[in-house]
């Protein structure tokens, strides 16, 4: 009998001992059992707000791409599938490449590419290509590197060429592409 801790030489404290260490077991067991539970809880928690997210986004893309597409004006006369890809009322000339550094110390230096759309029977466009990248290269000299950041500044970039373009050519250009914009 004193294999199991109820002989003769067992104490209380032998046999509250060996009572003990199974509590721990079953203890941690029961803990492991409660952590496992609550992270499958956790999980299908989460499952189920992924998805009601998930299901309440695409719902609403579909209902805004519905009222886009309704709210649309319908081009009279256009046919799909055809893209039109020159104006016969218009010309693409090249201005040279203007390599220059901005305004500032230490400042980057920037590539620029630019092409200007004007009408077809435009006089002397080399002239004005030329003259046109001496303006563009006054400008771009006076800009700092955080003028050109980001796609607003950008965008205000563009309309200062469009406008330097216009009145060179008393208001005759259309356009104007950037086509390179590099700065190092």
């Amino acid at each position: 009998m004193g294999a199991a801790g109820f002989g003769p030489g067992a104490s209380l404290l032998g046999i509250a001992g060996a009572g003990n260490h199974r509590w721990q077991h079953l203890h941690k067991k029961e803990r492991d059992v409660a952590i496992v539970q609550s992270a499958l809880a956790f999980l299908a928690v989460t499952l189920v707000g992924v998805v009601a997210g998930g299901g309440g986004a695409w719902f609403q893309a579909r209902q805004s791409t519905r009222e886009l597409v309704a709210s649309a004006p319908v081009c009279e006369g256009a046919t799909p599938g055809k893209v039109q890809l020159s104006d016969a009322a218009s010309t693409l000339i090249e201005i040279p490449t203007i390599i220059t550094n901005l305004a500032g110390e230490n400042a980057p230096w920037v590539r620029l590419e630019v092409s200007v759309v004007l009408p077809a029977g435009f006089a002397d466009k080399t002239r004005v290509a030329a003259e046109l990248a001496q303006d563009f290269l006054g400008h771009v000299r006076t800009l700092q590197s955080m003028q050109l950041a980001g796609g607003t500044n950008l965008h205000y970039f563009r309309e200062d060429l469009k406008e330097i373009a216009r009145i060179r050519t008393s208001q005759d250009s259309l356009d104007v592409l950037i086509k390179t914009l590099v700065i190092e």
